[in-house]
């Protein structure tokens, strides 16, 4: 019987980010798959609050919270080797990480850890200056790679990256796709209208979804939307961007506020989980023009919600959209802003992109990422059992 340690640190953060999502929807799906193993998850916050979901309170699983400051015992790991986290959950045969987070194990225990992004490491001049430090002294990304006895990568573009970045050997790295949100998918004519209504929206618009700072190309996705309006293409078209602001969002403040176009832009902040299929199928078409991406989520959450999108053609967007969106270069507003008039302007594709962005979205399941990532750590952790599994030893 493999018991599997988790580390749930990432959900200190306080807001639902990209690798939260990741983490909560894997072990939704991973933790049913099999009762016979069982769960360890480690969570460190000052109050003990445990997450409200329903994985965490299954027989065969167990929740060690500890109610200290994690930064405090992040110091202390860093420093000293000590505690030693798979210790603080009662000696698990392997311990997963689904972020780097930095975590010190005793020898005896296999580390598995996923990787998102290198984006830290391909534009640092995309992070503050503090964030930076963060990742170099405090996570220790580099270090953790070359320590874990596995790793996981979502996507081929992430996979190359810790290959020629961090020099880790092709056959110590797995790719594992992330899935979508089964609850994002095609809304009725008669649902898309009444939410129009509710919120005010116009008939036709351009929808982009994202946290506001300089790597998503907000700004640019702005400018590139002042030459679609300019001109016939862009007719009674407007641009809505939704999203919480980061880093250096005041600029996309800016921009907006001083465009000629000012009054068909709207902001609308962040969007809850429950209506992010509203949003996406009342758009006519999402922009999503970041200049880098681990995986990409928003896009393909778009295509599962039959909305076309045009992205950019850089890292791991190619991989998750194919053929299924249009792919543009982010630096080139012009060819932003001529993949959103060709879309807009041209019905079959319109009809063909959201026919293929739904199909596309299918291949992209989180029970099989879970299936995956449940086989890697159970593999990972034979080396603690190599009698019980001995006809499993080959390959991972």
């Amino acid at each position: 019987m493999t018991t599997i340690g988790v580390d749930l640190r990432v959900f200190n953060t306080g807001r639902i980010s990209g690798v939260e999502e990741y983490t909560r929807m894997l072990l939704a799906h991973m933790v049913p798959l099999d009762t016979t193993i069982r769960y360890r998850f480690l969570i460190v916050n000052r109050t003990g609050a445990i997450p409200d979901e329903d994985w965490l309170v299954a027989p065969h699983v167990k929740v060690h919270a500890l109610t200290r400051s994690s930064r405090f015992m992040n110091i202390s790991m860093r420093l000293s080797g000590r505690p030693q986290i798979d210790q603080l959950v009662g000696n698990p045969d392997v311990f997963f990480f689904p972020h780097f987070i930095f975590g010190t194990l005793s020898s005896r225990c296999p580390r598995v850890l996923t990787f998102h992004d290198l984006s830290y490491e391909r534009f640092p001049e995309f992070l503050p200056l503090r964030r930076r430090l963060w990742h170099r002294l405090q996570m220790r990304p580099r270090w953790q790679a070359g320590h874990a006895d596995r790793l996981i990568a979502v996507s081929s573009s992430t996979a190359r990256d810790l290959r020629t970045l961090y020099g880790i050997a092709s056959e110590r790295i797995s790719v594992v796709h992330s899935g979508v949100d089964p609850s994002l998918q095609c809304l009725s004519d008669d649902q898309v209208a009444a939410f129009r209504r509710d919120r005010g929206l116009p008939e036709r618009f351009i929808l982009s979804l994202c946290t506001a700072e300089p790597r998503k190309n907000l700004v640019g996705l702005v400018r590139a939307f002042e030459r679609l309006a300019s001109g016939p293409a862009g007719k009674g078209v407007h641009l809505v961007i939704a999203g919480e602001h980061g880093w250096l969002g005041s600029a996309l403040d800016w921009a907006v506020t001083h465009s000629p176009y000012r009054c068909r832009i709207r902001l609308v902040g962040p969007v809850s989980s429950s209506e992010r299929a509203y949003w996406y199928a009342a758009a006519s078409v999402f922009a999503y023009p970041s200049f880098f991406e681990g995986f990409g989520f928003p896009p393909l959450e778009a295509m599962a919600c039959g909305t076309p999108v045009v992205t950019g053609h850089h890292s791991s967007l190619p991989e998750v959209v194919g053929d299924a969106g249009l792919l543009v270069d982010s630096y080139d507003l012009d060819a932003i802003a001529a993949g959103l008039a060709a879309v807009l302007t041209d019905r079959d594709l319109h009809a063909l992109l959201s026919r293929r962005g739904i199909e596309r979205a299918r291949r992209f399941s989180w029970n099989h990422a879970a299936e995956q990532t449940l086989e890697i750590l159970v593999r990972a952790g034979m080396r603690n059992h190599p009698h019980t599994h001995a006809d499993h030893d080959a390959v991972y």
